[in-house]
């Protein structure tokens, strides 16, 4: 048994177990956000860090939080059911984020339906959540009110039904609401458990003053069954399942580690955890088994939608199956990294500028998230044994956004990209290919809806239809993917744009509000933050290279980057500017002479 207590969070979620610490708590139960609003204030991934440092330094055993008041597992509302399953699963996201190993929730509202198909629904949403989290070591704990509150699901019987429905109660837990508990008639520190005498004191009028209840089991001193193995006591999980049937404390922490990897759900459950710990911002499993989407990936193809992308043409058998290259793969560890900045988007920078993908600003991707990729094989190694391993960032006959999204990483979204809730669609991605058997992470649901936003703002109708894109008209692939002439019938499409595009991620509302930043290598190198376009086309070839050293733009080359800012001007429509086209008329590039001469025409 622990004292507990509520927790500030005053300057910062940090700080709570500092206060635990100023007034001897032992076990805690914080809010990380506002109780009475669905979105999550943002949390920053070094606050983080900085919460499970203070809680490890504090001497704080016990953490819980306590999920949104607004949830209703058992609503009728079909939208407002599936908010409420999603605000659940962001909330045990985010606890573990925070390391912080309980979520308390009430389950139901009294909504005018019957209390079966009331307790029913609850199990549904527990299962389709649970389905959700698989491999979390985050257990949602059902708050037991003895009825207090006229809440469906917070009586004991209530509970009893919801862990007969659910498919796998293992992973529920209960929490006792003590106040509401001693008022409904409990004395927890009796044997006896409840006793209709004392509910009598709130007078002779309240019709639940007979109704009797079953005593409370309580643990035997040494431990074991004795009716706690679903129950929780202010946040402390019955330690049942953890100890030893002859009872005593739990195992060492060097040996509760060796035994969590035993079973393919333990193994992503690590796996998910060192992945967070080696600095990636999303974590996820997907069996090596080529996920439903690649179904569409050879039609794609047939198609001609990669256009001149040779190196996807080239190995559409390994790219449709990655077990082709690799028939030793059981399970990727697929991975996300945030590089949103605090920039403009490219809807509201100004007109007159040019415009470089966001992905861009800052250092190359591949090699940022490459040495992440090497760190997290490493710790999967040391702790998960010898293994058959590689890794990938956008390289090699693996189709990320398929894998990624399978491992539940995000939703695939109508413009092609995957959405998160939190971060929306600025992530990178990259995978571990491993010989482990893994539990695979189920994908989440569609979060589109009947938005079109992203399909109405492409200027080129690179998006023929909802999740297709074909990549000849995308501005990113005209930018960045044709080495040669672009299109004439493309370029005015292309607009100021001088490399990649992300309209359609601007105009996204999944990306409408920012809620993280990415660390400092992805932040923007001077002049690449809508870059002025007349000092771009001033670009010798070592005033180039020592430009964009290091960067992604490097990838298009002097001629690429040059000939896109050529179209660009042309698309200005400002007359001012034509000495810059006139100047590049003799640059000893054909490629950039020609659309120079193509921009001057433009202008007029």
């Amino acid at each position: 048994m622990h004292l507990g207590a509520h927790v500030p969070i005053t300057g910062g979620v940090f700080n709570a177990p500092g206060h635990a610490q100023a007034i001897g708590a032992e076990a805690i139960q914080i809010f990380t956000r506002n109780q009475m609003q669905w979105a999550c204030r943002p949390l920053r991934e070094d606050d983080a860090a900085a919460f499970r440092e203070a809680v490890a330094k504090s001497g704080v055993k016990r953490v819980l939080t306590h999920g949104s008041y607004l949830m209703n597992l058992a609503s009728p509302n079909p939208e407002f059911l599936a908010r409420s399953r999603d605000c659940l699963v962001t909330e045990i996201e985010r606890c573990h984020q925070l390391a912080i190993p309980y979520v308390v929730l009430h389950p139901g509202a009294h909504m005018g339906q019957g209390e079966e198909a009331g307790l029913s629904a609850i199990a549904r949403s527990l299962d389709a959540v649970l389905e959700r989290t698989q491999g979390s070591d985050v257990m949602p704990l059902l708050e037991a009110t003895a009825g207090q509150g006229s809440c469906l699901g917070h009586r004991f019987e209530h509970l009893a039904a919801i862990f007969d429905r659910v498919r796998d109660p293992d992973r529920l837990g209960v929490c006792l609401d003590t106040c509401h508990l001693y008022a409904a008639g409990y004395d927890l520190a009796s044997p006896e458990g409840y006793d209709p005498r004392r509910r009598r004191r709130d007078g002779p009028g309240d019709v639940r003053a007979d109704r009797q209840r079953p005593a409370l089991s309580r643990p035997s001193p040494g431990g074991g069954d004795a009716g706690t193995a679903r129950g929780v006591e202010e946040g402390d999980r019955a330690t049942a399942r953890t100890r030893a049937a002859g009872g005593g404390e739990p195992p060492p922490a060097g040996r509760r580690a060796a035994e969590a990897t035993v079973t393919p759900g333990h193994r992503a459950a690590r796996a998910r955890t060192l992945a967070l710990e080696a600095g990636f911002d999303l974590a996820g499993v997907a069996s090596a088994s080529a996920p439903r989407e690649l179904g569409f990936f050879q039609e794609w193809i047939a198609r001609g939608y990669a256009g001149e992308m040779a190196y996807l043409t080239s190995q559409r058998d390994r790219r449709a199956d990655l077990r082709t290259a690799f028939p030793w793969a059981r399970s990727l560890v697929c991975v996300g990294l945030q590089y949103d900045t605090p920039g403009p988007y490219s809807t509201a920078a100004a007109p007159e500028r040019g415009w470089i993908a966001r992905y861009a600003w800052g250092d190359d991707y591949h090699d940022v998230v490459k040495a992440r990729l090497e760190d997290l094989r490493a710790r999967l190694a040391a702790e998960l044994g010898p293994l058959q391993s590689r890794v990938y960032v956008d390289t090699g006959p693996v189709v990320e956004r398929a894998y990624a999204a399978a491992a539940g990483l995000g939703a695939w979204g109508k413009n092609t990209c995957l959405l998160h809730p939190e971060h929306g669609s600025w992530f990178f991605l990259g995978e571990v290919l491993t010989d482990l058997e893994m539990e695979a992470d189920a994908p989440r649901t569609d979060m589109c809806g009947s938005c079109t936003a992203c399909l109405e703002a492409c200027p080129t109708g690179a998006l023929i239809a909802p999740y297709v894109l074909d990549a000849t008209r995308c501005i990113s692939y005209l930018t960045i993917e044709v080495k040669g002439a672009i299109p004439e019938s493309r370029r005015a499409g292309v607009g100021r744009h001088v490399f990649g595009c992300d309209i359609c991620q601007d105009v996204c509302p999944w990306n409408g509000k920012r809620r993280h930043t990415a660390e400092p290598a992805f932040a923007p190198r001077e002049g690449l933050e809508a870059p002025d376009l007349e000092t771009l086309a001033s670009l010798d070839d070592e005033a180039f290279r020592e430009m964009f050293r290091r960067s992604p733009v490097k990838r298009a080359k002097r001629r690429g980057l040059l000939r896109n800012v050529c179209v660009a001007i042309g698309n200005s429509g400002d007359p001012s500017r034509r000495p810059v086209l006139e100047r590049l008329l003799a640059d000893e590039d054909p490629i950039v002479r020609e659309h120079a001469q193509w921009g001057l025409e433009r202008l007029g």
